[in-house]
């Protein structure tokens, strides 16, 4: 069983990965420029970085699950250049045909904490307490470990919490996840 979480950013994209049972992190992004040219090639190398590491691996994901763009940021700063990197990479993975699920940021808050509201700390500081020996290097690799869990959770790896994470779950439109057919 193989299960993804992307936190997908230009700076620092989080991975997650659950592969028979195991947690494992990374990050990556790539440096920017103002240019027209230097924000598409940062475009281009992240979402071609995210999609390899998917799809490259030597079992093909069971399950993809990707934290959806927040609409409601104020940052003006590369919002834009992120919502590229989001459709080039849900495309990209779509294309190699990976089951693929959307979580919405106040979702996966709500799943990791029991509010839509958590700051990035509480979201930390809950990830924490759900994996003890795991040491996160920033806030992207939790919420990957998050989208990772909700995965594992709705496939029936990790036992089900109940409450609000139930509720969290319900709310996402789940691909028809065939176990081992990748």
């Amino acid at each position: 069983m193989r299960i993804v979480g992307i936190d997908p950013s230009l700076r620092s994209t989080g991975y997650a990965e659950i592969h028979d049972g195991a947690l494992t992190l990374d990050t990556f992004g790539a440096p920017g420029r103002p240019t027209f040219g230097g924000r598409i090639a940062r475009v281009q190398t992240v979402a071609l970085s995210i999609v390899l590491r998917v799809v490259d691996a030597p079992a093909a994901p069971d399950l993809v699950v990707i934290e959806g763009p927040s609409l409601g940021q104020r940052r003006q700063g590369g919002q834009f250049d992120r919502h590229g990197l989001w459709w080039i990479v849900v495309g990209d993975l779509h294309s190699h045909g990976v089951n693929l699920a959307v979580v919405p940021p106040a979702s996966l808050k709500v799943f990791a904490t029991g509010t839509g509201k958590a700051a990035k700390v509480d979201m930390m500081e809950a990830a924490a307490r759900q994996w003890p020996h795991v040491k996160f290097r920033n806030h992207d690799q939790v919420d990957a470990a998050w989208l990772c869990a909700m995965g594992a959770e709705h496939l029936g790896v990790m036992p089900p919490a109940g409450g609000r994470r139930s509720a969290a779950l319900r709310k996402i439109e789940w691909p028809d996840v065939k176990i081992g057919a990748n």
